[in-house]
């Protein structure tokens, strides 16, 4: 049995090895002296870690000044870049407001600047945004349970795109499952059993035993069996052709001619056939 319990620590770090924190990787990058990247890592503690975070940053302001490097112009640039100007808005708005309850007047003036200089834009639909929310917020209960639905409607209709389908194709892209953890915990424990035995001391039980909560343990590593089809259509979206990829576990494609919706992500289905444009003056069949 103490071979087992000296197999527990090896077999579950083979298994599941957890990652450090954010809060653990700010303050490793703070001991080494990387602070652009420790702030990053430490501008959203959670409610537990919040007084710490706001204590070192009050202590050690030289991190608040390499986090303001995060909102300088390049820095702008190389998060549009990363993740497109729409989710980068969102983004770097969201770490200015973080960053408004750390600094000072002079580093927090400068970062917003240069923020308004290159999402003004999105800041005056963003303020526009807030505006109309309030606004809406002091109609009466009926009121606005209309106006969300009105908006809802006119968001999915503006979202919704409709194209015939010009072609059609299956990619299984299944994986099946596998015990191999399994059955390597199983032999590892037998193994580490036998060898701290000797001929006098040996025990068929205790082998098995050994065995099974190896195979047990081991059990954490196997791969369950995953079913996925990919379906590429081609779509005639009025002069243009688009490229439609959609992963599930159905085997059904939508036939050629069939004019369809869809909507990110993924909402797709048969719609009327006038909504799609002729093909060539007619319909595809």
């Amino acid at each position: 049995m103490k071979t087992i319990l000296w197999l527990i620590p090896l077999l579950m770090v083979t298994a599941c090895v957890t990652a450090p924190s954010n809060f653990d990787r700010g303050l490793s990058n703070f001991k080494d002296g990387n602070l652009e990247a420790a702030y990053r890592f430490l501008e959203e503690p959670t409610a537990s870690q919040k007084i710490t975070v706001q204590e070192l940053f009050k202590n050690r302001p030289e991190i608040l000044r390499a986090g303001a490097q995060t909102f300088t112009e390049d820095a702008l640039k190389e998060s549009i870049k990363t993740y497109g100007r729409s989710e980068s808005f969102k983004i770097e708005h969201k770490r200015l407001e973080l960053f408004r309850s750390y600094a000072d007047f002079d580093l927090l003036k400068t970062a917003e600047l240069v923020f308004a200089k290159e999402f003004g834009a999105e800041l005056s639909s963003h303020f526009k945004e807030v505006a109309e929310r309030a606004r809406v917020a002091k109609l009466p209960e009926a009121e606005q349970a209309q106006y969300w639905a009105d908006r809802y409607k006119k968001w999915e209709e503006s979202v919704t795109i409709f194209g015939r389908v010009m072609g059609a194709q299956l990619i299984d892209e299944s994986r099946s499952g596998n015990t191999t953890g399994s059955q390597i915990g199983a032999l590892v424990a037998q193994a580490a059993y036998i060898d701290t035995r000797n001929i006098f001391n040996y025990s068929a039980m205790g082998q098995l035993q050994s065995g099974l909560m190896g195979g047990v343990l081991g059990s954490l590593a196997n791969k369950s069996p995953v079913t996925a089809f990919r379906k590429v259509y081609f779509l005639k979206i009025g002069p243009d052709v688009k490229r439609l990829d959609i992963v599930d576990t159905s085997q059904i494609l939508y036939p050629i001619g069939v004019c369809i919706y869809y909507r990110e992500p993924f909402v797709i289905n048969i719609a009327s056939d006038d909504k799609c444009v002729p093909v060539n003056g007619s319909l595809v069949k």
